[in-house]
């Protein structure tokens, strides 16, 4: 929303204009394809086939939901309540799990603070998509009946009923009542502060320690990426120096490729020290 001149303006989220004609990985996973096809598509149409997907599957959860409100006690079965979302439910996650492992292997000399940008909110959308569904009291109502009574139920359905539960059991979802609404929003509240002061004292030591290579024998196992990553000039990736930050972006290929027994020591007990004193400035 932007406010210019006492006028407010509404700005609604770009939607990709992607379906199964246009978008090759679409197309693969509504046909049930598997590798090499799905390799085929192009970044572009895996990942706004993937954000499509997630908004698409968001409005079927919604107008789902709101006919379970309107549908009778007595025709609320798991055909009518759960499985009509178990399709896309399944295509929207095998949709999402393939793109982080696509990006993972295939692309991994991208950029790290840009692959965790795009995947930030591409994982909000598929959480909240998820949580919209298991917070619904109808839902709850429904899930809950049926696994008590189990009739009618094969193994699997009561696995993913049994699932449903105690995940919303372990979310606080299953709490109602105002008081313990009020509780759980302020625990909520105290990780969500703890977790910022957290890192922003973490990464505000960065660049306190820093191990620097010369010889490039010391990481004669590393791959190509590995060495881009640690290089200090990520031209000069071959020549070096290479350095390791105190980061998890480059501490932990450090420790995993770096020879010198003694460098990764002192690396490993920084990096402890750094987390420890974090969690303890959090307190004062």
């Amino acid at each position: 929303m932007l406010h210019v001149n006492n006028f407010l303006f509404f700005r609604f989220p770009h939607i990709p204009d992607e379906t199964v004609e246009n978008n090759s990985f679409m197309y693969n996973i509504a046909k049930g394809e598997d590798w090499p096809k799905l390799a085929t598509s192009t970044p572009k149409e895996m990942y706004e086939g993937t954000v499509r997907m997630l908004m698409e599957y968001g409005a079927t959860c919604m107008e789902h939901l709101e006919l379970l409100q309107k549908l009778p006690a007595e025709e609320r079965t798991f055909e009518t309540a759960v499985e009509p979302l178990l399709t896309e439910e399944y295509d929207v996650d095998y949709a999402l799990q393939t793109l982080l492992l696509k990006m993972l292997t295939d692309w991994p000399d991208c950029s790290r603070k840009l692959f965790d940008a795009d995947l930030h909110h591409i994982k909000i959308m598929s959480a909240r998509d998820h949580m919209e569904k298991l917070s619904n009291a109808d839902f709850q109502a429904v899930i809950k009946q049926l696994y008590d009574s189990k009739e009618g139920l094969n193994e699997w359905q009561l696995r993913l009923l049994e699932w449903y539960l105690l995940e919303v059991r372990a979310s606080g979802l299953d709490k109602t009542d105002e008081k313990t609404r009020k509780l759980i929003g302020s625990w909520s509240k105290f990780i969500d502060e703890y977790r910022s002061k957290y890192i922003s004292n973490v990464m505000a030591t960065n660049d306190q320690v820093v191990f620097t290579i010369t010889d490039k024998a010391m990481l004669k196992d590393a791959p190509p990426h590995i060495l881009q990553k640690l290089a200090v000039d990520p031209v000069q990736w071959e020549e070096g120096p290479w350095r390791g930050r105190m980061t998890p972006h480059t501490i932990h290929p450090f420790m995993q490729y770096c020879g010198n027994r003694q460098l990764r020591a002192e690396a490993w007990e920084k990096w402890i020290s750094k987390v420890r004193s974090s969690c303890l400035f959090i307190f004062e």
